[in-house]
């Protein structure tokens, strides 16, 4: 299911689509498709011609693709951040356990190729299977938004522009909220 939909600074909209692993980028003017990020893009003929070739220029040792990702935003500089829940990552690397990241990719449309620039994992490797989101702040921080599990309750942290953890909640609770926002309240 498409889970996501964030307008770019160049007008195009970029669709998570969870089910089938798969993000893609649409001209709205034309809604023709622009490109498609997914480790199964070459499974469907009809994303083949727009598929990127991912380049993992940032930890070989990492799956670089996500896996039943969550929302898609980009920064003033349209790298694309993509929270990956990680599902079932064990099927797809050599990595034992699940846990959640947020992927930050550099796209070049002109040779149809991206780079995976970051990945920031949580010091604890949270997994959050079902929901999360992530804000990119001015000071090139982020604010993330886990919902642990059903039962684990939920977990917010903000890092700073180098990935340091410089606010963290955690409450326990049954709760599952699906998106935190950022509201400046000064006064």
């Amino acid at each position: 299911h498409i889970n996501s939909l964030y307008v770019d600074s160049n007008n195009n909209v970029i669709l998570s689509m969870r089910t089938i692993d798969m993000v893609a980028s649409i001209n709205r003017d034309t809604e023709e498709l622009n490109w498609v990020l997914s480790h199964k893009a070459m499974d469907y003929e009809s994303t083949k011609d727009y598929a990127l070739e991912l380049v993992n220029t940032w930890n070989k040792e990492e799956f670089s693709y996500f896996l039943g990702q969550h929302s898609v935003v980009t920064d003033y500089d349209n790298n694309l951040y993509i929270f990956d829940n990680g599902m079932n990552r064990d099927k797809y690397s050599k990595q034992e356990n699940n846990y959640s990241r947020v992927l930050k990719y550099k796209i070049d449309t002109q040779v149809k190729k991206t780079f995976l620039l970051s990945s920031y994992k949580h010091p604890r490797e949270i997994y959050t299977p079902f929901s999360w989101n992530v804000i990119l702040l001015e000071n090139g921080g982020m604010l993330i938004w886990y919902t642990v599990n059903v039962w684990d309750g939920i977990h917010l942290v903000q890092t700073d522009a180098q990935d340091n953890i410089i606010l963290e909640i955690a409450e326990k609770s049954k709760k599952r909220d699906y998106r935190v926002i950022n509201i400046d309240i000064t006064i």
